[in-house]
């Protein structure tokens, strides 16, 4: 292979259409930015003029509806087009199957430390409940799901963190929001990323009272007047956020602005090296940012399946029978009014003949057949699994898990991608916390566990990225339907991976949840109490009582010995757990003692030694009668 020179790898072929203002838009004025930042967005909106077709396209072929566009009230207005009504939607219910399979389980994650010392696992401990609390009290589950199935219908699916106060919030946003350069997206990973969105004017000036006046005078959103009822109906602005984000990591050239078309509400610097959104795409593309749907996949099979339904539509409709008379043969005519029959007159003796032909060829339905089947080759979801039904056989919860491996194996890719989508909105949030911590000072956030809420400082948490990595978790690795989960469990204690505590609290039914709560909250105490004696900043000492479960206390109190003393626990907590296992151990000893004997010296009935049987009759011959059954 020739190698290139550098010189012609730096050759300019000459600026390409809006080449000034793409390639500078952050290094203007910070004062008049919007300046530059909105004929960019003009530029880039006219350039994707096709990716809003398809879009409007896809989204037509999911809701089963035409539609006249995304932009304002059109995406609620129907039109007469290609998908109007179907009635073989394969691209919505692949599209749904495939989200709900996704996101079926709530993914956590979990921050490592590779060799670090008591602290900073403690630390990563704590920052690991931060995040996932988040998780739980953004809406971020719910939120996330929503972008996924966005992914499975549009090219491009979005969540949108921000902070507010104290509090870290998240939404859905659609993807057709978000406008990326063709050019600077070439390899996924652009420099530059802009969100159009259409707000209200007066929530606009609430959000920013300096501007008040700029805002007043701002141009109606576009959108708005695109609408089909009239301007009268929303008062909305065109808002556009944008972001470049620094050449470097110690460079200072990131700009994060807030712009209308008349005025700049807000621009500062952005420190961080990423977006704070987390994207999700179906199939990313070989090349750009954008990727592609489950809808676009199928979108050539479904427009086939229009046709032929219709086809077959239109030949059940047309088949209403005839009714076949000899010319003058005098047949009463009127007697077929108030039925759907044609007459048919024909030249022969033939006695009046009711005919029903065969309304449409079997080689029609046996072709829309083949079609629906390609639909889910293609996107690798059987037809089982989109209609929620098993293969017939299969009722052993082995036999289901087996199953189900089998139908992940295609969707590995998209399920590694759907939960790295957690570790990025992981270092969205800790980077919104930090922001916050420097901007004004230490605060509590609510970690939310799966029994409790508690309250943990940021300070005591936060930690440098060069400290950690991050992996995401299923909640559960453990089956879905309950026969297979049953039978799962089942196996690992009878194989003495679980004590019957642990076993009884992963069977969260909730028909079980009050005998749960019952069996687990021995367990439960005990690990609040190892908890309080392993903080690495202020440990507290909790003796053991006699009411508790001795005997597991006693073995979890080892294992947590055994794993902080091999990850260099400081000898504080050590001495803790030390004393907390010496305390149990008398307990234990107490409970299985014979009781004391009074002072009286009476001996009370426990301590007597228990009775001998009674001894058999004697019978005549002076022997014992032979008691219970003759062998």
């Amino acid at each position: 292979m020739a190698k290139v020179s550098k010189s012609r790898l730096n050759r300019n072929y000459g600026p390409p259409h809006g080449a000034t203002i793409r390639g500078s838009w952050w290094k203007h004025d910070k004062e008049k930015i919007h300046e530059a930042v909105r004929p960019l967005v003009q530029i880039l909106r006219d350039e994707q003029e096709h990716r809003d077709y398809y879009n409007r396209m896809f989204y037509s072929m999911f809701v089963g509806q035409g539609v006249y566009g995304l932009e304002g009230d059109r995406y609620a207005l129907r039109a007469n087009h290609e998908f109007e009504s179907l009635m073989v939607n394969v691209a919505r219910a692949i599209a749904s199957a495939a989200n709900s399979k996704l996101a079926k389980d709530k993914v956590r994650i979990l921050y490592l430390t590779e060799g670090g010392n008591w602290s900073q696992q403690s630390r990563a401990k704590r920052i690991t409940k931060v995040v996932n609390g988040t998780f739980h009290s953004s809406g971020f589950y719910t939120e996330n799901a929503g972008a996924q199935r966005d992914s499975c219908v549009f090219d491009l699916g979005a969540v949108y963190f921000y902070a507010e106060g104290e509090d870290v919030k998240c939404m859905r946003v659609p993807g057709n929001e978000i406008r990326v350069d063709y050019m600077d997206g070439r390899y996924g990973r652009p420099t530059s990323l802009h969100r159009e969105v259409v707000i209200p004017r007066t929530t606009v000036a609430a959000m920013y009272p300096e501007h008040a006046e700029s805002i007043n005078a701002a141009t109606l959103s576009r959108e708005t007047s695109q609408t089909s009822r009239g301007n009268w109906v929303s008062d909305s602005i065109d808002v556009t956020y944008s972001w470049h984000l620094p050449s470097g990591p110690d460079e200072d050239d990131g700009v994060f602005c807030v712009t209308t078309s008349n005025s700049t509400l807000e621009c500062e610097e952005y420190k961080h090296a990423y977006y704070p959104f987390v994207f999700h795409r179906w199939e990313e593309s070989p090349f750009g940012f954008y990727g592609q749907s489950i809808c676009h996949i199928v979108a050539g099979v479904q427009y086939s399946i229009n046709k032929v339904v219709a086809d077959i539509q239109e030949h059940v409709d047309l088949s209403t029978g005839f009714v076949a008379v000899e010319s003058g043969a005098g047949f009463n005519k009127a007697s077929l009014q108030n039925v759907p029959w044609a007459i048919y007159e024909y030249t022969g003796s033939k006695v009046p003949e009711h005919v029903i032909p065969p309304a449409l060829s079997m080689q029609k339905v046996e072709w829309l057949n083949w079609l629906v089947n390609r639909a889910h080759e293609d996107t690798g979801l059987s037809q089982l699994f989109v209609t929620s039904r098993k293969p017939d056989g299969l009722d052993s919860g082995k036999a289901l898990r087996e199953y189900n491996d089998q139908n992940s194996e295609r969707f590995q890719m998209a399920q590694q991608r759907f939960e790295e989508s957690h570790v990025q909105a992981a270092r969205v949030i800790t980077g919104l916390y930090e922001e916050i911590y420097e901007g004004e000072g230490n605060f509590e956030i609510k970690a939310h566990g799966q029994k409790n809420i508690n309250s943990i400082s940021w300070e005591k948490a936060r930690m440098d990225e060069k400290d950690y990595a991050v992996r995401p978790v299923p909640t559960s690795f453990l089956p879905s339907t309950p026969s297979a989960k049953l039978q799962t469990i089942q196996e690992m204690l009878q194989g003495g991976m679980l004590g019957r505590e642990e076993a009884m609290m992963l069977l969260d039914y909730p028909d079980l949840e009050r005998i749960n709560t019952l069996q687990g909250a021995p367990l439960l105490n005990i690990e609040w109490r190892l908890e309080q004696m392993l903080d690495p900043d202020e440990p507290k000492y909790l003796p053991p009582e006699p009411n508790m479960n001795l005997q597991l206390a006693m073995r979890l109190t080892g294992v947590a010995y055994n794993d902080a003393q091999s990850n260099g626990a400081p000898e504080k907590n050590l001495e803790l757990l030390l004393r907390f296992e010496s305390q149990l151990q008398e307990l234990i000893d107490r409970s299985a003692a014979p009781p004391p004997l009074p002072t009286n010296g009476a001996v009370p009935p426990e301590a007597l030694p228990p009775a001998l049987p009674p001894a058999p009759p004697i019978g005549p011959d002076g022997l014992p009668i032979p008691q219970g059954p003759i062998q």
